[in-house]
C-alpha cells in the first residue's frame, strides 16, 4: 500500500463535499483559507494482518479547518462535517471499500481541537481514519 496514493485518494473523496471543493489538500498546507480540509500524514502502522503479506493497517486523519475559534459561525459550521451522513459529512464522503490505493478507509472517530496553521489558530474537526491495504511481497 502506497501511503501517498492513499492520501491522494482520500483527498479526492473530500473534494466531493460541496463547501470544500477547491479547498482540499492531500497533505498539510503551509496556509489555507477556511473552510478547508487536508489529509494529515498517517500515524503508526501494522504489517501482516493476515498471512503472506495479506494486509497492512495504519491510522490516518484529516482535518477540517473551520475558522476563528471565538466565532459562533465557526461552531455552527462544524456540525455538517461531523454528521454521520449528508452532503457535508466527512464520514459519508470518505468511508468505503472501493479504493484503488488500499482495501478500505473507515472514519472511526472525530474530535474538535484548535490547531495552528501558518501562524493562525483555527477551530478544526479532526477525523480519525482506519486504513487497511494490501501488503506487497
Amino acid at each position: 500500500m502506497n501511503l501517498g496514493d492513499v492520501m491522494d485518494e482520500v483527498a479526492a473523496r473530500l473534494r466531493t463535499i460541496p463547501s470544500l471543493t477547491g479547498r482540499t489538500y492531500a497533505w498539510p498546507p503551509g496556509s489555507l483559507t477556511p473552510p478547508a480540509v487536508f489529509v494529515a500524514y498517517p500515524g503508526p502502522g501494522t504489517y501482516d494482518l493476515s498471512y503472506a503479506r495479506g494486509a497492512d493497517r495504519t491510522e490516518g486523519s484529516c482535518l477540517v479547518a473551520l475558522g476563528r475559534p471565538s466565532e459562533r459561525s465557526t461552531r455552527d459550521a462544524l456540525t455538517g462535517y461531523a454528521d454521520g451522513s449528508g452532503a457535508e459529512s466527512v464520514k459519508a464522503a470518505v468511508d468505503g471499500d472501493d479504493y484503488d490505493s488500499c482495501d478500505s478507509v473507515t472514519v472511526t472517530a472525530w474530535d474538535v481541537d484548535v490547531v495552528q496553521i501558518g501562524g493562525t489558530d483555527y477551530l478544526a474537526v479532526v477525523f480519525t481514519l482506519d486504513i487497511i491495504g494490501r501488503g506487497t511481497e
